[in-house]
């Protein structure tokens, strides 16, 4: 997925990262917040880039990396099969120096793009100060239960008008 964004502001690319390309990303892992080594991280994305249940976006603007998204299919539900099938949206991160240039929002059109033929629900969890105000600006809306600093969020993919 490729296009303009807003505001004059450049083209960013988005795609599905490939496997043995991990560890060009890591450095935007570790800025949003690893405690693991560069050496574990990438063999854990190689077994998920081999893995149909995962997916990791990267996205670029100017020529250059500047963030990432995962999201797991955590599979058929056990008692309503798929007809309630879920993914979870374990990471969406931007470089601070390309937050606010539209990044995020083709980071999350591209998770429900990848997420829609396959489940009904996309959920994920965010910090109240940090990171929900950026879900709340996209039109989400969070519930602060069970964890009133980490809203969870809640997206039936049958209402998503795209």
């Amino acid at each position: 997925m490729q296009g303009l964004l807003p505001g004059g502001a450049g083209v960013v690319h988005v795609e599905e990262v490939p496997p043995g390309q991990w560890i060009d990303w890591w450095p935007l892992m570790k800025a949003m917040g690893s405690d693991d080594s560069a050496i574990r991280a990438t063999a854990r994305f190689e077994d998920m880039a081999h893995d149909p249940h995962w997916c990791v976006i990267g996205a670029w603007a100017d020529g250059r990396r500047s963030g990432y998204a995962a999201v797991q299919d955590l599979g058929t539900h056990i008692r309503h099969g798929d007809a309630h099938r879920m993914a979870r949206l374990h990471d969406l991160f931007v470089d601070e120096e390309f937050r606010g240039r539209g990044i995020g929002r083709a980071l999350m059109e591209a998770v429900i793009d990848w997420a829609r033929p396959r489940v009904r629900y996309l959920e994920w969890q965010a910090g109240a100060e940090t990171s929900a105000p950026f879900y709340e600006h996209l039109g989400y809306r969070g519930l602060a239960y069970p964890q009133p600093d980490h809203p969870t969020f809640d997206l039936d993919l049958r209402t998503v008008d795209r």
